[in-house]
């Protein structure tokens, strides 16, 4: 499979990180095969989606300190 389709190999370590825990992303990233790059791409990934999801939090935050303040006054 990785000679004949290199761009599945990458797809599959890059979901399989996707999904496995911090540990066990550096352990797969230490023992297998993975294509050079791919860890680092699933790093800066969950990495964005985090600050995404801080930034909702955050906004969905401040729409109920606005909600609750209409409701009170």
């Amino acid at each position: 499979m990785a000679e004949n389709e290199p761009e599945a190999v990458e797809d599959f370590y890059y979901e399989v990180c996707m999904l496995a825990t911090a540990g066990n992303r550096r352990r797969i990233a230490k023992h297998s095969p993975m294509p050079e790059g791919v860890f680092e791409r699933v790093e800066n990934d969950l990495r964005e989606q985090k600050e995404e999801a801080k930034r909702e939090a955050e906004k969905q935050q401040s729409t109920q300190g606005d909600t609750k303040e209409l409701v009170s006054e």
